[in-house]
C-alpha cells in the first residue's frame, strides 16, 4: 500500500492493514528501505501480532527463529537517579522519529 521511513503499511486484505516494521523486513540492516521495498510491490508476510483494542497487525517477513535482536541496554547505572535531574549527551544518529543519544554518568 505505502512506504515509508520506518517500515510500510501492508494490504493484508483485511479490514484493517498491517504495519511491517523496517527491522522485520530481513535479517540484515536497511539503511534505506526504499532500496528494498517499493509502494504497489507484492510481499510474502506473516502476522507477528495484532492488537485487539485498535485492530491493527504486525507482521514480518522474517521467521520468528531468524530475527536476531541486539540484546538490550544494560539501563541500571541509571536506575537510581532522579527522574528531574538533566545530563549532557551526544547525538549519535538522528532518524525520522527522533535521535539516538549516548548519555555517560560521570563515574562512567
Amino acid at each position: 500500500k505505502s512506504v515509508l521511513d520506518f517500515g510500510a503499511i501492508v494490504d493484508i486484505g483485511a479490514q484493517s492493514h498491517g504495519l511491517l516494521h523496517i527491522s522485520c523486513i530481513c535479517k540484515e540492516r536497511i539503511e534505506n528501505i526504499y532500496d528494498i521495498l517499493s509502494e504497489g510491490q507484492q510481499v510474502d508476510v506473516w502476522i507477528s501480532g495484532k492488537r485487539e483494542d485498535e485492530g491493527k497487525y504486525g507482521l514480518t517477513m522474517v521467521g520468528l527463529s531468524d530475527r536476531r535482536r541486539r540484546p538490550p541496554a544494560d539501563l541500571k547505572p541509571f536506575a537510581d537517579l532522579p527522574s528531574d535531574e538533566w545530563f549532557n549527551g551526544v547525538v549519535a544518529r538522528i532518524v525520522p522519529f527522533g535521535a539516538f543519544v549516548t548519555v555517560t554518568l560521570e563515574d562512567g
